[in-house]
């Protein structure tokens, strides 16, 4: 057998195991961090247009999900979406790219 191309997300058994959630922090504009800060005390982070881009893939089964929820808090309009396009594996190391090159 071949061995895991992403050994963390891969059990010793061959099936996939979700990684903890890197990104617990919020985006509100009730953050008290200024402009272009980071996270204050209770993990907040500001709200600014422009700062934040949300990148999915359709590809991933769960990618969905991030831009239903960026809707339904509001972010519309301060959080920007993009959507890399899909290329075959055999023309691109990682199967997709992005207007700033391949991801």
């Amino acid at each position: 057998m071949a061995p895991a191309q992403f050994s963390a997300e891969t059990s010793g058994g061959g099936a996939f195991v979700r990684q903890p959630n890197r990104f617990t922090g919020r985006v509100t504009p009730h953050s008290t961090s200024p402009p272009g800060g980071g996270p204050d005390e209770q993990d907040r982070w500001p709200l600014e247009p422009g700062r934040y881009r949300l990148i999915r893939c359709r590809a991933c089964p769960w990618a969905h999900r991030a831009p239903i929820v960026r809707n339904l808090l509001g972010l519309r309009e301060a959080v920007s979406l993009g959507t890399p396009t899909l290329v075959p594996f055999d023309a691109a190391p990682h199967g997709w790219t992005t207007p700033h090159g391949r991801g």
